[in-house]
C-alpha cells in the first residue's frame, strides 16, 4: 500500500502491535478495496527506527503502531498532485514500493534495491536557494541514531530536519549540502507540542476557532495545566490513532509553525567534507556472496560497504572466522543511488580491534588527524636560541606589563601546555577586576610560513588516552609558550571590570606580558 504523505506524529511510540506487523492490516486492505470516492483513508505508522544498521536501510522500519489519516482526492496517498512532474512520479514509485515492504513489516532480502533519487542540477539547486524553497548547509548526522540528521537554519531559526537515509541521499556526516523543504504536512510535530497540534487540529475542523483565537487559546491551555502535558501526549497519540482526522493543507497552514520542526530532503551535494574513510570489521556477505565481503564501520553513520574478494586477505574467503576481531581501515569508494551497499576498498589491517593502540589509530584515521612528527622546514621557523630565548625589550614597550598581578594557571596535574591563565583583584571601590591571559602563539608563528600551514591543518592539539598530538612543536607548545610558574611570558589578556553583581562595567583587550605565580591543578584550585 502506498504510505500518505505525512503530517509526521514522530515519538518514537510504541504500540501494541507485533513483530513489526501493522495491527490494522486487515481493516487497511479493505480500505484499498474501496471506490475512489472525495476522501480516503491510509494508514501511518509511527516508527521506532530501523535496528539492523548499514547503508540505507531506513524503509525497513520497526514499525510498531498506526493511525488512520483522511486525505483529499485531489492528492495522491503520498500527498503528491497527480500531474507532477516525471521527477517526483519516479520517487512516488519508488516509495511506494519500499512502503509496501515497510507496511507488510518484514524486511527484503539481502539482494533488495534501495533507490535514491537523482540529484538536481546546479543550477536548479541555486535558483531553489534564492527563492527560499532549498537551503544550503552543513549536515550533522546523529552519532548515536543515525536515521536523524539535522542542517542548521541559515537564517538562525530552529535546525531542519532529516528523519531517514533515503532522503540523506548519500550525503554523509559534515557535507555540504542542498536540502529541499518539505511541505508543512511533512513538517515533525515536536513532543511537547503534539498535546497542541491535534487540540488545533479540533478546533479548526469544527470552524469554532480563529488562527489569531487559536494562539492565544493554546498559550493560556499551556499557562493553565503545565503539571498535565505529559499525559495529554500520551492521550493526544491514542485519540489520533482512534479517529479519523481530516488534514487538508488549509488546516495544516492554520497551525502554528513553532509546534513543529520543519523537515528537508538532500537534492544536491555542493563539497564532500567526510574524510571518505572508516574503520571497521569484515564479515561475509549476508547472501553469502563469493565475490564481496561486508565492512561495517564502527561509526554507524557511515554506510556499510561491499569490498571486493580479491582486495580482502588471502585466506578471508576460507576462514572468515580468524578475522573476526581484525580490525581494518577502508576507503568509501561510491556510494550509488540504487543500491543496497555502498562500494569500497581496504587501506590497511589495523590489528586487534580490542587493543587501545587499534582504536587510536582508527580514531585518527577517521578524524583524519596528522599525527606525524614535524619536519625540518617547520622545525626552521622556530627561534635559535632555544634554551635562553627571552622576550625582547621593543615587546616590553608595546604591551600591557601584568607581571606585578597575582596570576595563576589552572590545568590536569600532568599537564605540560599551559596555554591559559586567570587573575581576579579586589579593587579599592569595591568593584573586581577579572582576567583571562592566552598564550600568544601569534608572536612565533609568521603568517604564510611552513609552521604556519601546519598548524592551520592541525587546528588544534588532540588528546587521546594514552598521549597527546601537539598542534605546533613542542618548543612552543611545552616551553617558550607555556604559562610556566615564576616566568616571563606573552600573551593576550581580556580584563573586565565587574560589581559584586557580576555586571560588567568594562572590558579591555589586549596583548600583555605576565608571569604566572604558581601553577594550580584541577584538584588544588576546588
Amino acid at each position: 500500500m502506498s504510505n500518505p504523505r505525512r503530517l509526521n506524529y514522530h515519538h518514537n511510540y510504541r504500540g501494541n502491535a507485533r513483530n513489526g506487523r501493522n495491527p490494522n492490516h486487515q481493516q487497511q486492505q479493505q480500505q484499498q478495496q474501496q471506490p475512489n470516492n472525495t476522501q480516503q483513508t491510509y494508514f501511518y505508522p509511527y516508527s521506532s527506527g530501523p535496528q539492523d544498521g548499514g547503508f540505507d536501510t531506513s524503509a525497513w522500519g520497526n514499525y510498531t503502531n498506526y493511525y488512520p489519516i483522511q486525505i483529499e482526492n485531489n492528492m495522491n496517498p503520498n500527498g503528491i498532485n497527480n500531474n507532477a512532474p516525471p521527477r517526483d512520479n519516479q520517487r512516488l514509485r519508488t516509495n511506494q514500493q519500499a512502503n509496501h515492504q515497510n507496511n507488510q513489516g518484514r524486511k527484503p532480502s539481502n539482494s533488495a534495491v534501495i533507490s535514491c533519487e537523482e540529484y538536481l542540477t546546479e543550477g536548479q539547486v541555486l535558483q531553489d536557494i534564492a527563492t527560499k524553497k532549498t537551503i544550503r548547509g552543513i549536515l550533522r548526522i546523529n552519532a548515536k541514531q543515525y536515521t536523524d540528521a539535522f542542517i542548521s537554519d541559515p537564517d538562525g531559526g530552529t535546525d531542519f530536519y532529516i528523519d531517514n537515509v533515503r532522503e540523506r541521499n548519500r550525503a554523509l556526516n559534515l557535507d555540504e549540502v542542498a536540502a529541499e523543504i518539505k511541505p508543512k504536512r511533512e513538517w515533525k510535530i515536536l513532543p511537547e507540542c503534539s498535546y497542541l497540534v491535534e487540540r488545533s487540529i479540533r478546533a479548526l475542523r469544527n470552524g469554532q476557532i480563529s488562527e489569531d483565537k487559536l494562539i492565544e487559546d493554546n498559550q493560556q491551555q499551556q499557562q493553565q495545566n503545565p503539571s498535565n502535558r505529559r499525559d495529554n501526549k500520551r492521550e493526544t497519540i491514542n485519540t489520533l490513532n482512534r479517529d479519523n482526522i481530516t488534514l487538508t493543507d488549509d488546516i495544516i497552514n492554520k497551525i502554528p509553525n513553532e509546534y513543529f520542526q520543519r523537515t528537508v530532503k538532500v537534492v544536491y551535494l555542493f563539497r564532500r567534507r567526510h574524510a571518505m574513510k572508516a574503520a571497521g570489521l569484515l564479515r561475509k556477505m549476508p547472501d553469502n556472496n563469493p565475490n564481496f565481503a561486508l565492512f561495517s564501520p564502527m561509526d554507524s553513520r557511515i554506510p556499510r560497504l561491499m569490498i571486493p574478494m580479491n582486495n580482502c586477505p588471502l585466506d578471508f574467503k576460507d576462514r572468515p572466522n580468524d578475522y573476526e576481531k581484525s580490525l581494518f581501515v577502508a576507503k568509501i569508494v561510491e556510494i550509488p543511488a540504487d543500491k543496497k551497499f555502498a562500494r569500497g576498498e581496504l587501506m590497511e589491517s589495523l590489528g586487534d580491534a580490542d587493543t587501545l593502540e587499534a582504536q587510536s589509530k582508527a580514531i585518527l584515521m577517521e578524524n583524519d588527524i596528522r599525527d606525524e612528527e614535524f619536519n625540518d622546514e617547520i622545525i626552521k621557523c622556530l627561534p635559535l636560541e632555544q634554551d635562553n630565548w627571552n622576550i625582547p625589550d621593543e615587546e616590553f614597550s608595546k604591551r600591557l606589563d601584568l607581571r606585578n598581578k597575582c596570576i595563576f594557571t589552572i590545568d590536569p596535574a600532568t599537564a605540560r601546555d599551559l596555554d591559559d591563565a586567570l587573575s581576579c583583584e579586589r579593587l579599592e571601590n569595591g568593584h573586581y577586576q577579572i582576567g583571562v591571559h592566552i598564550a600568544d602563539v601569534s608572536y612565533f608563528v609568521q603568517e604564510q610560513t611552513p609552521l604556519d600551514n601546519e598548524a592551520a591543518q592541525r587546528t588544534t592539539s588532540v588528546y587521546l588516552v594514552e598521549r597527546v598530538i601537539p598542534m605546533l612543536p613542542r618548543l612552543l607548545c611545552d616551553r617558550l609558550c607555556s604559562l610556566n610558574p615564576n616566568e616571563d611570558r606573552l600573551t593576550y589578556s581580556v580584563i573586565w571590570t565587574m560589581d559584586e553583581k557580576g555586571n560588567i562595567l568594562d572590558e579591555k583587550f589586549t596583548r600583555s606580558i605576565i608571569r604566572s605565580c604558581v601553577k594550580l591543578s584541577y584538584e588544588h584550585a576546588q
